[in-house]
């Protein structure tokens, strides 16, 4: 098994209080890119790909650090762009026949999260959690019939669900998947998409069957995406005192 992780964007949300890249915010003092490395470590991952842009050279920093020198750098000086970009970029660097997690860098979580992600039987999967607050940021998960039918912030009154949840920012993809994944990202590059997410792409994949992604519920696991200052004192308070040590 191999890992991505998407950690080149500036972060403009939280740069008001912090700017450096949000993989260094520290909790406990570790870092997000140290628990990471570690979690992943433990699932027995041999490859993890990193792809950085803004001050990319404080992630080098941190991993020499840290002593991890087997992680690989991808770098994207478009890092202004969206992150499709940043997926795209890291395409010739993974293995061509392994199973692949990709991952937001921006997320404090329980390690039981990427284990049953990691874990899971479903080639293609996803992680839903449907305690959570809805507003315009979660990137929300709606299933109907234990189906995905629509994966995206903003859902149309039209769409008919029967449970919506919070994406948690990490997938699992067979080679396969990733390969369409791929395919996917340089079709929005081609056709001047490159400022979108690549929750985008994911989202075509789903919609138009691309691959079939299914999902795992880790509901009442504790995490949180740091988009906001305020959210670094959210998850200390709430998510960090419920983690390992």
């Amino acid at each position: 098994m191999q890992a991505i992780i998407l950690a080149a964007g500036i972060g403009k949300r939280i740069s008001s209080s912090h700017n450096t890249p949000k993989i260094l915010l520290e909790f406990d003092e570790k870092t997000l890119l140290e628990r990471h490395i570690s979690n992943l470590h433990h699932l027995g991952a041999e490859r993890i790909i990193i792809c950085a842009g803004y001050q990319q050279e404080l992630i080098h920093s941190e991993l020499k650090k840290i002593g991890s020198s087997d992680v690989e750098i991808v770098s994207n000086q478009q890092f202004h762009l969206g992150s499709t970009v940043s997926l795209l970029k890291t395409r010739p660097f993974v293995s061509k026949n392994e199973d692949t997690l990709l991952m937001d860098a921006d997320v404090l979580y329980h390690p039981e999260i990427i284990n049953k992600l990691a874990n899971s039987q479903h080639k293609n999967c996803l992680l839903v959690d449907r305690e959570f607050d809805e507003g315009v940021e979660p990137v929300k998960v709606c299933i109907r019939s234990q189906q995905i039918v629509e994966f995206r912030k903003q859902i149309s009154p039209k769409v008919n669900y029967d449970t919506i949840g919070e994406s948690v920012g990490f997938f699992k993809f067979s080679a396969n998947g990733l390969e369409s994944i791929f395919k996917r990202c340089e079709s929005f590059v081609a056709n001047g998409r490159e400022h979108e997410p690549h929750e985008e792409v994911i989202r075509e994949c789903i919609i138009h069957d691309s691959i079939k992604i299914e999902f795992e519920d880790i509901s009442g696991l504790p995490w949180l995406e740091i988009d906001f200052p305020e959210d670094i004192v959210r998850a200390t308070e709430s998510v960090l005192p419920q983690l390992p040590i």
